[in-house]
């Protein structure tokens, strides 16, 4: 059940022309890039080496990356839960796959993610506040994270070269 103060009617965003210029000047060139990557590299290589692969491997690396999406709807579940607004996981999985579309894909700046996540919460009803605290809460939790892996691995690889 979800608090008066945690449900919000969704917002509009207005894009201006040099958001839509960007926009467009950003696809234009991915499809370059696309196009120059298909032209110039040896894609019947890179089949027969993925083709190659183990299955395993493969499997791992498709787990992970599902694991790193589940991980970050779980953390936006926890803090919205305890703001008093509820979202389903799998919305907020899905939400996690378009996040990571805008902030890799989309050339409109810094913040695109986070406005991306803003909006598609306030459409499922969560005040822009309350997402907005949930996209912190993500985000620094993902850091301390990210500097724990950081800070272990180091560990790690002096810890081996130690041995050796």
């Amino acid at each position: 059940r979800q608090s008066q103060n945690a449900m919000a009617k969704p917002f509009t965003v207005i894009i201006g022309p040099a958001q839509r210029a960007a926009l467009v000047l950003g696809l234009l060139l991915f499809g370059g890039v696309i196009a120059a990557a298909l032209h110039f590299s040896d894609i019947g290589k890179i089949v027969t080496e993925f083709a190659g692969a183990r299955l395993s491997w493969i499997t791992a690396a498709i787990g992970a990356q599902v694991f790193a999406f589940l991980s970050l709807a779980l953390l936006w579940r926890l803090a919205l839960k305890r703001l008093g607004a509820g979202v389903r996981l799998s919305s907020l999985f899905t939400i996690s796959l378009g996040k990571l579309f805008a902030d890799q894909a989309l050339p409109l700046g810094r913040g695109i993610g986070r406005n991306f996540l803003v909006h598609a919460l306030a459409t499922r009803g969560v005040a822009q506040a309350v997402a907005l605290s949930a996209f912190v809460f993500g985000a620094a939790a993902m850091a301390i994270t990210s500097a724990g892996v950081a800070a272990a691995g180091t560990s790690l690889a002096f810890g081996l070269s130690a041995m050796a």
